[in-house]
């Protein structure tokens, strides 16, 4: 559907940019194409359709186009990965990715065998109501400058307070690779303001 990638230079948050478009492997690589680096925290936002672990893109010409784990393995490849082992690197300017779609955990995975530090999805079925909930908890944490793991579980925790049960029980559905060491996750991407 979009390709979202903020940026903490300008506004809709003093600092903050946002950008949408049409989400197309045009625009995914363009996404994730390097950017200068300002020491700005950039979020790539992905809110998509997710079928057989890929990307479900338009075309350009408003038809479904799948984006296979092969193809986004090629586009990530066209940036250059940050060296081995600094946790303080990203892919292209892009610090955490979060992807709003069903069933791509193997998207998901790809984003971070290329190096984004932060990648955020959903492993099953994500319904609208669901991903809200999740949305807003996320960004709303992350935001008042919390590191994306806390942010993460504040997201999990709405989920699981929720007053709809399938709201709640999707709460295991959520992935934060890479998996492993969370101490990688600890990392403050936006300043409180």
């Amino acid at each position: 559907r979009e390709a979202h990638r903020g940026d903490v230079r300008e506004a809709p948050r003093p600092g903050a940019s946002l950008s949408a478009q049409p989400l197309t492997a045009a625009s995914l690589q363009r996404a994730v194409a390097p950017v200068a680096s300002s020491g700005a925290a950039s979020v790539l936002h992905l809110s998509a359709h997710g079928a057989q672990d890929c990307l479900v893109l338009e075309d350009g010409c408003g038809t479904a186009q799948f984006l296979s784990c092969d193809m986004l393995s090629d586009i990530l490849g066209l940036v250059e990965p940050p060296p081995p082992g600094d946790l303080s690197a990203d892919v292209g300017g892009v610090r955490l990715v979060v992807l709003n779609a069903c069933n791509i955990r193997a998207v998901g995975a790809e984003f971070a065998k290329a190096g984004v530090p932060h990648v955020i999805g959903c492993a099953a079925q994500l319904r609208d109501a669901t991903s809200k909930v999740f949305l807003r908890s996320l960004y709303s944490s992350l935001f008042q400058g919390s590191t994306v793991l806390r942010a993460f579980s504040a997201a999990l925790v709405a989920l699981r307070s929720d007053a709809d049960a399938s709201t709640r029980a999707a709460a295991e559905n959520f992935y934060l690779l890479p998996e492993g060491d969370r101490t990688r996750h600890q990392r403050v991407l936006f300043q409180p303001e």
